[in-house]
C-alpha cells in the first residue's frame, strides 16, 4: 500500500479517548498491512495532524507500540514497522489490553504501594504468629502453583497473601481502601504474572515482608512492600518485558486475558535468583 493510501486511512479522534486511541488506531493499520514490515511510519508532526492531537500523545502512542513489539524506534531516522511482524507476539486481545490499561495499571499501582506500605508497618507492629503462619501457607501455596503452571490460582493466592496483610493492620479505612483497590487489579494480576521471571521476583519479596513482619520491624515491613511495588512497576513500565510476556500469553493462550499456563520453565526457588532480605 502507498504511502499516502496509508496516510488517508488515519482518522482524527476523539480527545477523551487520544491517549489509547492513538496506539490503537496505528496497531490495527499495522496489522492490517496498510503499513507492512519494515515501513516508516510518518512523522509525529505528520502523525500528530492526521490524528488531531499533540505531539506529546503521540510520542506515547509510539512508545506503546515499541513495547508490544510492533514498531522499531530508530533515533535520528524514525519509527519503523517491525521488519517482520511476529504474529505471536502480537496477540490482538493482548496488545489492545495494554495499550488502553497500562497507564491506569502504573496509577494503581502508585496508590496501592503508598497505601499498602503503611498497612504493612501497622500489621508488623501488632504481628501475631498466626498472621505470620498464614503468610508462610500462602506463599508455600503460591510457589507450588507456580511450579504447576497454574497462574489463575498464584493470582489468587497474592490478592489472599495481600488482603491478609491489609486485614492485619487493624485499620477500617485502609481496609476498605486496599481490598477495593485489590478487587480492581484482580484482572491486571493475570498480566503481570504473565511477564517472565515476575513470579520469582514476587515469591522473593513476599520472603522479605513475611520476615519483616515476623521480626515486628514496622520500617522493614514498609521497605519491603516498597521494594516489592517498585520492582513490579519496573516490569510494568519495561518495554522488553512487555513484548516477552505478550509472546508468552499468545503462546498460551488466544484470550483477553493471560492463561493459566506459566512462563516459568523449570520449578521456582524460594528467592527466585534474587539475594537474600537484608536483617
Amino acid at each position: 500500500m502507498s504511502k499516502t493510501e496509508a496516510e488517508a486511512a488515519i482518522r482524527p479522534l476523539h480527545l477523551s479517548t487520544a491517549r489509547s486511541s492513538a496506539a490503537e488506531q496505528l496497531r490495527q493499520l499495522i496489522e492490517s498491512g496498510h503499513f507492512a514490515p519494515g515501513d516508516r511510519l510518518p512523522s509525529e508532526r505528520k502523525l500528530a495532524e492526521l490524528l488531531g492531537v499533540s505531539r506529546t500523545m503521540v510520542r506515547e502512542a509510539i512508545s506503546t507500540l515499541e513495547a508490544i513489539g510492533l514498531i522499531e524506534v530508530r533515533h535520528g531516522s524514525g519509527s519503523y514497522v517491525t521488519a517482520e511482524v511476529p504474529q505471536h507476539s502480537v496477540s490482538a486481545m493482548w496488545s489492545a489490553w495494554y495499550i488502553a490499561h497500562r497507564q491506569d495499571l502504573i496509577h494503581l499501582l502508585q496508590v496501592r504501594e503508598a497505601l499498602e506500605s503503611k498497612a504493612a508497618a501497622l500489621a508488623a507492629q501488632r504481628s501475631r504468629p498466626m498472621l505470620v503462619m498464614r503468610l508462610r501457607k500462602i506463599l508455600e501455596r503460591m510457589r507450588s502453583a507456580g511450579e504447576h503452571g497454574q497462574i489463575d490460582e498464584v493470582s489468587a493466592l497474592d490478592s489472599e497473601f495481600h488482603s491478609a496483610i491489609v486485614k492485619a493492620s487493624e485499620n477500617p479505612i485502609l481496609i476498605q481502601l486496599l481490598l477495593s483497590l485489590n478487587a480492581v487489579l484482580d484482572n491486571d494480576r493475570l498480566v503481570v504474572f504473565s511477564l517472565p521471571d515476575r513470579l520469582q521476583r514476587s515469591l522473593h519479596d513476599h520472603e522479605c515482608i513475611i520476615r519483616a513482619i515476623e521480626e515486628r520491624d514496622p520500617l522493614a515491613a514498609q521497605a519491603a512492600l516498597h521494594e516489592h511495588f517498585e520492582s513490579v512497576l519496573k516490569d510494568v513500565e519495561s518495554p522488553r518485558r512487555q513484548t516477552q510476556a505478550g509472546s508468552a500469553h499468545h503462546q498460551d493462550r488466544e484470550g483477553p486475558r493471560p492463561q493459566s499456563k506459566s512462563t516459568v520453565p523449570e520449578p521456582v526457588p524460594t528467592t527466585g535468583g534474587r539475594e537474600p532480605c537484608q536483617s
